[in-house]
């Protein structure tokens, strides 16, 4: 079996303990998206990750992950998203010993669009 973490690492700390969640083989996930209006969307998402195993732990059945949020363009090249996830895998630790939380808010405020195929297409985000 090979060792991945959620970041595709296997990490160890300066006292050479393993820390992360190493993932499993089996990801399904939906999606569902709503358009509201021609400018604003809400969607949600739900995945599940089959075989983790987190240090000191052992071996987890299956991870769930649910994140839920919207988008809305506030004017022309100007849009705005925002999002809740969570999921129930507890008990992942950091480098330097403390608790991974399993939630969190993420926005981005984007500028333009970046397009790889037009050149000298950019966008810009916070």
């Amino acid at each position: 079996k090979e060792d991945r973490t959620l970041a595709g690492t296997k990490f160890e700390n300066k006292a050479d303990k393993e820390y992360g969640a190493y993932l499993g083989t089996e990801y399904s996930s939906a999606r569902l998206k709503y358009n509201l209006s021609p400018v604003t969307a809400i969607g949600a998402t739900y995945g599940r990750l089959n075989e983790v195993t987190v240090e000191d732990q052992g071996f987890k059945d299956s991870v769930n992950f649910w994140e839920a949020g919207f988008n809305t363009k506030l004017a022309d090249n100007l849009t705005l998203m925002a999002a809740y996830s969570k999921s129930d895998l507890d008990g992942v630790t950091d480098s330097v010993g403390s608790e991974v939380v399993n939630d969190g808010w993420f926005s981005e405020l984007r500028y333009k669009q970046h397009n790889p195929s037009d050149v000298g297409s950019f966008a810009i985000f916070t």
